[in-house]
């Protein structure tokens, strides 16, 4: 957890996706993420760790339990989290860094290339600076698909299709973004 927390600070991202969600509440997270699944099926699955979470009440900061404890307004990291990850067979152990960027960044390119090809949004620039100012994207990427431009989405499309390989279709690529990938193209005018 503490390699993948560094990572995404060191990124540039406001808060890790642990905080966050005992912030939000992990039961709400949770509940979200089975709406999610509901809608998009196997590539919004619900982790496990957020129904474990919910059924021990490990809602957060709201009840000073989560993937954090929380006493004297010190957090420090929930030592049951570590147990319930290594109950499921999964090590808890180390991820390199170059493959925490691609798991977390690059499936979240691929969202919202989808979200262009679905028409959401019309843009990539209204798309980036909703991320921007919605959900705290750093702002010294250029945005979300400004960043995906600059790491060249034909390297993006090939880890993808690695990740869906070895961890599943929730890195199945979108059309769009295979097709601009193919062509050479980029999300802005280069």
């Amino acid at each position: 957890m503490q390699c993948l927390e560094e990572t995404l600070l060191a990124f540039g991202m406001p808060m890790s996706p642990f905080v966050l969600s005992d912030e939000v509440g992990n039961d709400v997270a949770y509940k979200v993420s089975k709406t999610f699944e509901a809608a998009y099926g196997e590539r919004m699955k619900s982790p496990k760790i957020l129904a474990w979470l919910a059924e021990h009440q490990l809602y957060g900061r709201k009840t000073g339990k989560g993937f954090y404890l929380y006493r004297d307004g010190q957090r420090k990291g929930n030592p049951a989290i570590n147990a319930f990850l290594k109950s499921l067979g999964n090590s808890p152990a180390y991820l390199p860094v170059e493959a925490i960027i691609p798991r977390f960044i690059y499936s979240m390119v691929n969202e919202a290339a989808r979200c262009l090809q679905e028409r959401i949004i019309a843009r990539a620039d209204y798309l980036d600076l909703s991320l921007i100012m919605g959900m705290g994207f750093p702002p010294f990427h250029g945005g979300l698909l400004r960043y995906a431009d600059k790491i060249g989405l034909e390297h993006i499309v090939k880890v993808l299709k690695d990740l869906e390989i070895s961890l599943g279709p929730r890195f199945q690529v979108c059309a769009l973004l295979a097709q601009k990938a193919q062509a050479g193209e980029t999300f802005y005018p280069k």
